[in-house]
């Protein structure tokens, strides 16, 4: 598990240093970075959220998650790491809206506990999307996309029976489950 934790995270240090170094030689250097945030995963005690760097018609995005809720009966602990290649398909004339498809991989942990049991639930798999990003002001966006993930979930719990995996909402679940997301960005 260690060695897996290693493995990410230098995979993802890397790509950043890449994106941060690389010269796609485009004539308007302004505003190829940005950073999103997802208000909606604040609901489920989750911070979101993600950077891209941008070059003429691809970006690069890593995103985390952070999970974290205790209570006295149960604990909810995890963390999520996406990588993605977006491609830039369409951008209207004014330059305020862009159509993109983003293929990425990710790698998710949870740990589950309530007064009797400690489940702990490895997923990772692969994704793809497609979505709008739109220009609100010059420097901040708003960012809709809808897709698909397939994921492959390794579930290590106590019980004899466990309701994991059941459905695409159940943490621990296997297979192919539909997403969709809302983020809003600052370009810097």
């Amino acid at each position: 598990m260690k060695t897996l934790k290693w493995i990410i995270v230098t995979v993802l240090l890397s790509a950043i240093a890449c994106q941060l170094y690389a010269d796609n030689g485009d004539e308007n250097p302004e505003y190829k970075n940005e950073v999103r945030f997802g208000p909606f995963q604040l609901f489920f005690q989750s911070f979101y959220i993600s950077y891209e760097r941008s070059f003429k018609n691809t970006g690069t995005v890593i995103s985390q998650e952070i999970t974290y809720f205790d209570s006295d009966s149960r604990s909810n602990k995890g963390y999520f790491a996406l990588l993605e290649e977006r491609i830039y398909l369409y951008e209207s004339e004014n330059r305020l809206t862009r159509v993109y498809i983003s293929p990425g991989i990710k790698f998710r942990y949870k740990e589950i506990r309530d007064s009797n049991y400690d489940d702990h639930i490895l997923s990772y798999g692969g994704q793809l999307c497609t979505g709008l990003k739109y220009w609100v002001m010059p420097r901040f966006t708003v960012d809709l996309y809808v897709g698909a993930n397939f994921i492959i979930s390794d579930i290590i719990s106590e019980r004899n029976h466990n309701y994991f995996g059941s459905d695409f909402i159940s943490p621990g679940y296997s297979g192919i489950e539909p997403m969709i997301n809302i983020t809003f960005g600052f370009k810097f």
